[in-house]
């Protein structure tokens, strides 16, 4: 399924999916904030002064449940702010405040940069 030209949607939660484990980690810290790769996807961002306080309604994923293998990647976050998304692409949407292109383009390139190693 193409959501936009060149960008096959299916495809990149397929690989997004099958790698979260190693994902997740790149995407969020352990307070479920989006790491600065991620924050930056939104053209108003900033960068904050080291120490100053986060935003109050920033993005983050707390309690999160999902992604879903099962029917697509679809994912919810209980904890303040409540979000839910119907693929990986929305989660990254969601965190970094961005489009979904830009944010399928984030998540393309960093599975593509993954690297599967076999057992012989």
């Amino acid at each position: 399924m193409l959501d936009r030209p060149g960008l096959d949607t299916r495809e990149i939660n397929r690989r997004a999916l099958k790698h979260w484990a190693v994902l997740y980690h790149h995407l969020v810290d352990f307070k479920g904030h989006p790491l600065d790769d991620v924050a930056r996807l939104n053209r108003n961002y900033k960068q904050r002064e080291p120490g100053s306080p986060r935003p109050h309604n920033a993005p983050r994923l707390v309690l999160l449940r999902g992604p879903n293998p099962y029917d697509g990647g679809s994912w919810l976050c209980l904890g303040p702010p409540a979000a839910r998304g119907d693929d990986v692409i929305a989660m990254i949407e969601y965190l970094g405040e961005c489009d979904r292109r830009t944010a399928g383009n984030f998540i393309k390139d960093l599975t593509d940069r993954l690297v599967e190693i076999a057992a012989a």
